[in-house]
């Protein structure tokens, strides 16, 4: 057994008996791992907070490479967003980006670019009002980090290039033009090639550098249901905060 340090944010928690709580924090230096605050629920001079979603503290644990759960000695919370905690459709979104991240990544993965897009998200997330359009900036952003997004230039039948609309292969999110797709009789939504002018704006520019007002909500919402869609298939998970970000539209 040894005593590790590190910084991290949290994903998820559940209460465990009456006093302890279990948190699943992406840290910066060890990826995803499982932590347990005994006593905090109990206790005077240690904040619950240190707990909640959201959260970044820097934490003092003791490791065991055969244990799954590690005990917290000490903490100190270094982030905390209430300005989020009073804004019910910001906390919907905080939670349906932590849980994307969450179930995206593995146990005792590191990937500091991941702790820093979720880290900045949450940043950008208390200012923003463009939720629907924040959350496809984030899960794209989410693939990409992971090597999953393809080339969305070229049609993944015909090759082209030059296409104006095109529908969404779920089984690996490559896009196929109107053509190639009308020929399939498969019945796929199509997109405009706006949101593929969007979708080249979130992987070329910071998210405060672009105009979101000039996309549609319906046309970000109808992607981000297929991004959704393509998250639960490829990882074999299930998003279960999606209903609540898209209760309104489907």
């Amino acid at each position: 057994m040894e005593i590790q340090k590190t910084t991290g944010i949290v994903l998820s928690s559940v209460t465990l008996g009456e006093a302890d709580k279990i948190a699943r924090i992406y840290t910066k230096e060890y990826g995803k791992r499982n932590f347990i605050f005994k006593g905090i629920k109990k206790s005077k001079r240690r904040p619950i907070t240190v707990a909640e979603p959201g959260t970044i503290s820097k934490l003092v644990y003791y490791f065991h490479e055969d244990k799954d759960i590690y005990l917290v000695n000490e903490f100190q919370i270094f982030k905390q967003y209430f300005a989020i905690r009073n804004n019910f459709k910001k906390i919907v979104v905080l939670y349906f980006l932590l849980e994307t991240a969450e179930k995206t990544s593995a146990y005792n993965d590191p990937n500091r670019s991941i702790f820093d897009l979720i880290v900045a998200g949450i940043d950008n997330l208390v200012k923003t009002e463009y939720l629907e359009h924040f959350s496809v900036f984030f899960i794209l952003h989410i693939l990409r980090l992971n090597g999953i997004l393809p080339d969305l230039n070229i049609c993944k039948m015909c090759h082209r290039h030059d296409y104006d609309e095109f529908a969404i292969d779920l089984t690996d999110f490559y896009p196929i033009c109107r053509n190639c797709s009308n020929s399939m009789k498969n019945n796929k939504m199509l997109f405009h090639m706006r949101i593929k002018e969007y979708i080249d704006l979130v992987l070329l520019q910071k998210y405060v550098s672009i105009n979101h007002s000039l996309f549609p909500v319906e046309d970000i919402l109808n992607l981000l249901f297929y991004l959704i869609l393509f998250i639960e298939s490829y990882f074999h998970v299930e998003i279960k905060s999606k209903n609540f970000i898209l209760q309104k539209h489907y």
